[in-house]
């Protein structure tokens, strides 16, 4: 999805688009901006108003048709509470619920009418960047699988900053969310398939197609190629498939030659059965998203590479089927990992770590700044932190220094759990150097990101990412993959640049 952007000084009456979106504060309707928009709907909106139908609240949203003098057709007018308690969480979801809503109404072109306080209080550049991501993000479908499209939900096709301070920053702010967004869309396009469609071979090819004219090198190690490098881990887990795993390197070079790179690895189980060890039926057709960790690395990545940024950044993509075949891993079995740490497999469900195992011992060969690696890990971590927040785990300062300016960045949001030597207890094993299960009912994303830990000789983070997907049609956001960390990844990846 790519739309034209673009700003303008046309007066009201004369802007062309087939919705103008204007922003209202709480207590502030009696301003004159209020009564220049309210003439294009011909005093309609005075009316609602009175009616005490829209008060400026956050979130309120009217739609309401232009008089037939004016050339845009409709105008939306979006609530925003109290202006001394706005923040870009509260623009972000109160401008895509907007956008959701204008979208029904065979809505193509965009004009958002700046708010001169809110794009002073927001910065010009962030603003516009909001704006741009809100839209692209909140219009998003995934129809490639619907033979009868609904004939109102268009893809946006221009979006017009309309009276805005600082044209060159907004158009810029616009430019760089674009961008991202797009990656990021690109990143859901992955997670949305269906897993007989989305096996590690075809997400393998689809990286590889994306990357295609990039500057960003991609190579694959097959399953032969990994067995002579002695990564039994993922080899064990992708045992019980019919689909042979495959490790995604994604190499961009865009700082100077001897500058470590960042490292992304991301968990890549393209379908997650749980294996022997098998889930409930129950919403196990969810189990397609358990590579979410993968494709944000990938969007991100892609992202990087698309935005120019003067920095070295690796992509590990650990991708593999974990199914209960007659040759899967069974409970009890040990495996042994590229670093030659040995594992108890006591539970062929915690697979993600087994793969990850293996991709974070890759790693240590770029001799990286440092690395982080993003998986869709534990239920644990949703237990704990609901579906807003993904857990953060780490022991290094600059790595979380790091995290938390680019959370704040992007929008992405973490939050940081526990992780020390006393989880490192829970991981011990009686027959190998470590077991793939910590203690049952107690700190079970602490105790995953202490296995994880096992496998880095370097600086470190883990984000297990409870909020990657949508499970039903969200305020912001429609259902299915939502594109986490693919912003988050950018904005690490900005601070060394």
């Amino acid at each position: 999805m790519s739309f034209e952007i673009d700003v303008s000084k046309e007066e009201l009456g004369e802007i062309e688009g087939d919705v103008l979106v204007a922003f209202f504060c709480e207590g502030e309707l009696s301003e004159a901006r209020f009564e220049e928009v309210d003439g294009l709907v011909g005093g309609a909106f005075s009316a609602t108003v009175r009616n005490r139908d829209f008060e400026g609240k956050v979130n309120q949203i009217v739609v309401l048709p232009t008089v037939k003098e004016v050339k845009i057709k409709r105008v939306c007018f979006v609530g925003l509470g109290e202006r001394k308690k706005i923040d870009s969480s509260v623009y972000f979801g109160a401008t895509s619920r907007a956008f959701i809503v204008c979208q029904k109404s065979k809505t193509a072109s965009y004009v958002v009418l700046s708010d001169s306080k809110l794009e002073k209080k927001l910065k010009s550049h962030h603003f516009a960047g909001l704006t741009t991501k809100a839209l692209a993000l909140s219009t998003y479908h995934f129809g490639k699988y619907i033979t009868k499209k609904d004939a109102r939900l268009l893809d946006p096709q221009s979006l017009v900053f309309l009276s805005v301070s600082d044209a060159k920053s907004v158009k810029s702010g616009a430019a760089r969310a674009q961008t991202i967004a797009a990656s990021a869309n690109w990143s859901r396009d992955l997670g949305n398939h269906p897993a007989g469609d989305m096996t590690p071979k075809s997400l393998a090819d689809d990286v590889r197609r994306a990357c295609k004219g990039t500057a960003v090198k991609v190579r694959v190690l097959d399953e032969e190629k990994m067995k002579s490098m002695g990564m039994g881990a993922i080899l064990g887990v992708s045992k019980g498939s019919v689909e042979e795993a495959q490790m995604v390197i994604m190499e961009y070079k865009g700082g100077k030659k001897d500058d470590a790179p960042i490292v992304f690895c991301g968990k890549g189980i393209t379908f997650d059965s749980g294996g022997i060890s098998i889930k409930p039926s129950s919403k196990m057709d969810e189990m397609k998203f358990d590579m979410l960790g993968a494709a944000a690395v990938a969007g991100g990545v892609h992202a990087v590479a698309q935005l120019g940024l003067k920095v070295n950044a690796v992509g590990i993509l650990a991708c593999a089927e974990n199914m209960p075949g007659a040759s899967a891993l069974r409970p009890g079995d040990i495996l042994t990992a590229r670093n030659k740490k040995t594992i108890e497999v006591l539970n062929t469900d915690a697979e993600g770590r087994l793969v990850l195992a293996d991709a974070l011992s890759y790693a240590a060969k770029y001799k990286p700044k440092y690395v982080v690696d993003f998986a869709t890990l534990t239920g644990a971590c949703i237990v704990a932190l609901g579906t807003h927040y993904s857990g953060f785990f780490t022991q290094d300062k600059n790595v979380r220094t790091n995290m938390m300016k680019a959370t704040k960045a992007s929008g992405d949001p973490v939050w940081e759990l526990p992780l020390g030597s006393e989880y490192t207890e829970h991981i011990k094993s009686k027959v190998a150097d470590v077991k793939n299960t910590g203690r049952r009912g107690q700190a079970g994303g602490s105790s995953a990101a202490a296995f994880l830990q096992e496998f880095t000789d370097y600086s470190w983070g883990h984000v297990d990412m409870a909020n990657a997907w949508n499970t039903s049609d969200g305020p912001t956001l429609h259902c299915g993959a939502n594109g986490f960390g693919v912003h988050l990844i950018v904005s690490l990846a900005s601070l060394s640049a």
